[in-house]
């Protein structure tokens, strides 16, 4: 299995790869380390409750965090992203960490990169439970909203809950890994889609998002539609939320965000990344101004 996804990594084109450098790791690594010592006492009452190997107590402090969610501020999502959970891991209440990313996504589904970085911990926490099966579910529900430069390793994270889930059939691995590798070529726009068979496979149902979306308003403004079309990915509705973010696009301007929208879409809908390769390389497309005659 290491050595195919190594192979898949190599094969992979790079269109969507990010350039992750020494800096950027460093950031990372400080960042992290900054937060941990910035925890006022009560993060870190919670952060020693989540950790404990007792469950009534990690239980506890779980409810307290699902109760302030909604009001946790921006210098407090790191907690909830990377401490809180990885103290659930050390307390080894898999579950709950998978629970808890569940709810983050669903307090904060306008926000992207908080989105895919709970999901991401999400497929990680539900492997370690033994879930592999929710952990691939969960992990294409991942590929499906990510932004485009997670797309490649939200892919290995469907290689491995491939392989955790099934493993008397190998073949079915290889399969994936040749589908997303033929489906990675660029599609000009009304073009046919390369699809995955494989992970159109996997069931995908919306009910851990069912109620977030019955409780949003119908409303046209940028966020709602943002948000709802996240959802939308996360359900397995893709050819909703591309309608939500056409709308989003022909309202509000088709600018970086929408255009990363449609993409995404894109992606969702054929389960590879041809179409939405396509559709990027005609938005940087030079435009041809038309040769000027003769007689001007």
């Amino acid at each position: 299995m290491t050595n195919l996804v190594y192979r898949f990594v190599a094969a992979f084109p790079r269109l969507w790869l990010p350039k992750v450098g020494l800096a950027a790791i460093m950031l990372m690594a400080l960042g992290n380390g900054t937060v941990v010592r910035a925890q006022p006492p009560r993060g870190q009452q919670i952060t020693r409750e989540l950790a404990n190997t007792d469950r009534a107590v990690a239980l506890r402090a779980f409810d307290q965090i699902r109760k302030e969610m909604p009001e946790l501020g921006p210098p407090m999502r790191w907690l909830l992203l990377r401490v809180w959970p990885m103290a659930l891991m050390r307390g080894r209440h898999y579950n709950l960490a998978a629970r808890l990313a569940l709810r983050t996504v669903r307090n904060f589904p306008d926000n992207i990169w908080i989105i895919q970085q709970a999901m991401d911990f999400r497929v990680r926490a539900l492997l370690r439970a033994g879930h592999p099966r929710q952990a691939l579910t969960a992990a294409r529900g991942l590929f499906n909203v990510c932004s485009m430069r997670m797309t490649q390793q939200a892919l290995l994270l469907v290689a491995q809950c491939l392989n955790a889930a099934y493993p008397q059939d190998p073949q079915m691995v290889q399969n994936f890994m040749n589908q997303q590798v033929a489906g990675a070529v660029p599609v000009p726009p009304g073009g046919k889609a390369h699809s995955c068979e494989v992970l159109a496979s996997i069931p995908l149902h919306g009910r851990p998002f069912a109620r977030a979306l019955r409780d949003l308003q119908p409303f046209t403004d940028y966020q709602s539609l943002l948000t709802r079309g996240n959802l939308l990915l996360l359900a397995g509705k893709a050819s909703e939320a591309m309608a939500l973010f056409h709308l989003m696009a022909n309202q509000y301007g088709a600018g970086r965000t929408a255009n990363e929208c449609l993409a995404r879409a894109l992606k969702a809908e054929d389960g590879t990344v041809g179409r939405a390769n396509g559709w990027v390389l005609s938005l940087k497309a030079p435009v041809v101004k038309p040769a000027r005659g003769h007689g001007h």
